[in-house]
């Protein structure tokens, strides 16, 4: 099944650009599809689609995804909880009750499973309002922070003549700051034991 979805998501995309991105964004978040949008978004890119809006996009179209969560969540949540099993459920409503919209947000930027969390929003009567307004900014930056990842990561290996040079500078560096990490602990061991 999930071939298959990769697939349709490819297809939808190469015929309808960066509107069957913004379709699959939205379908991709509900709770019955089991996709992650990353890799529809690196895929918009490679085809020749534009990193801003794809992400914009795919994060406006997740967030609408995550609204349908949410009321389902709203209308009641003994049904989905078993879905997810209580333990996940409980955690993410847990979450949300402790820390409110600063859970959406962080929520949002992480990779969870952001259906369970906009439906613990949903079932805990969160403000739909807030919910949306700490959903989107979220999933911008993680989305903006996918599709230019990608886009780095063409462009530095396109260079792979630069990359022996600054492989070797990382690795001088990762040796300095180990020593410096090592000899300020035996200075400060050292320390210690003369006290």
């Amino acid at each position: 099944m999930f071939e298959a979805l990769l697939a349709f998501g490819k297809e939808l995309i190469a015929h309808y650009g960066l509107a069957g991105l913004f379709i699959l964004s939205f379908f991709t978040s509900l709770i019955i599809v089991p996709v992650p949008i990353d890799l529809f978004i690196i895929g918009a890119i490679a085809g020749g689609l534009s990193p801003l809006w794809s992400g914009v996009l795919a994060a406006i179209g997740t967030t609408l995804g995550a609204g349908v969560d949410f009321y389902l969540g709203y209308l009641g949540s003994k049904f989905i909880s078993s879905r997810f099993g209580h333990k996940d459920f409980h955690r993410a409503s847990d979450w949300i009750k402790k820390y409110g919209s600063a859970a959406i947000f962080l929520c949002s930027l992480l990779p969870v499973p952001y259906d369970i969390v906009a439906i613990a929003a949903g079932a805990g009567k969160m403000n739909i309002l807030h919910f949306f307004l700490f959903t989107l900014p979220g999933k911008i930056m993680k989305y903006l922070f996918i599709a230019y990842a990608y886009v780095g990561g063409v462009h530095l290996l396109s260079h792979r003549a630069d990359l022996e040079t600054e492989f070797k500078i990382l690795g001088i560096l990762i040796i300095i700051i180990v020593l410096i990490y090592y000899l300020r602990g035996n200075t400060l061991n050292h320390s210690l034991d003369e006290k």
